[in-house]
């Protein structure tokens, strides 16, 4: 009998032990007691991941600054925004409207400009200073179905022979996969590598051309030149 409760006690005093320790570890362990992977994973979402959004954000937001200011401001004119520090050395509103199949591309407009980069954008460019092509486009599609067409991955060729795919920290976001029924407009920016901005007098944007679901073209490349 004594046998008996004494296993009962001991089987009782062991229950509770394991509910108590998992209480204490939230997060499984691993056999040093370390966070497993996935644990790690989920404790960096919840924490990291937070900030890292608000990172997004904020480069959105400076992003969104810098190209309506330029979109407003002068050849000549400097603009401050949450971006940084930028001067408006050339423009062009004299551009082309191009059709590819049931696309239909307008470039409303191009600036060349220069300036001094600040804030969390400074540190997604790893750049305090910067040259670059900032280009305002609106893109249709005139049919009735969806087709793809990569509106935000164009190549810029300039005069000075630069070869540029556009910046995915500043651009807009434009939907091409599918690019569906109805338009949409945006900024897309190139940052010059070899070449300052003042020196360009020309540049030409190159798109592949739009695609359907089988993967067979609708319409031809699409380029259009922009001249300062």
């Amino acid at each position: 009998m004594k046998r008996f409760l004494t296993a009962l006690s001991f089987t009782t005093v062991m229950v509770l032990s394991a509910c108590g320790g998992e209480e204490q570890n939230e997060y499984p362990q691993d056999n040093e007691g370390n966070p497993s992977d996935a644990d790690e994973n989920q404790i960096n979402d919840n924490g990291e991941g937070d900030n890292a959004q608000d990172g997004d954000d904020e480069n959105g937001n400076a992003a969104d600054d810098l190209a309506a200011d330029g979109a407003e401001a002068d050849a000549g004119e400097t603009i401050e925004n949450e971006a940084g520090e930028f001067t408006v050395l050339q423009r062009q509103e004299d551009t082309d409207t191009i059709e590819s199949g049931p696309v239909v591309l307008e470039i409303e407009q191009a600036v060349a400009a220069s300036g001094d980069i600040s804030g969390e954008l400074a540190d997604q460019l790893r750049e305090d200073e910067i040259d670059y092509v900032h280009v305002d486009i609106t893109v249709e599609n005139t049919g009735d179905e969806e087709v793809n067409f990569y509106v935000s991955q164009p190549m810029l060729i300039t005069d000075t022979g630069e070869e540029l795919r556009s910046n995915r920290w500043l651009n807009d976001h434009l939907a091409g996969e599918p690019l569906e029924e109805g338009t949409q407009s945006g900024s897309l920016f190139f940052v010059l590598e070899e070449t300052s901005a003042e020196e360009i007098q020309s540049a030409t944007l190159v798109w592949d051309a739009p695609f359907d679901e089988d993967w067979e073209d609708v319409g031809d490349d699409v380029e259009a030149e922009v001249v300062f």
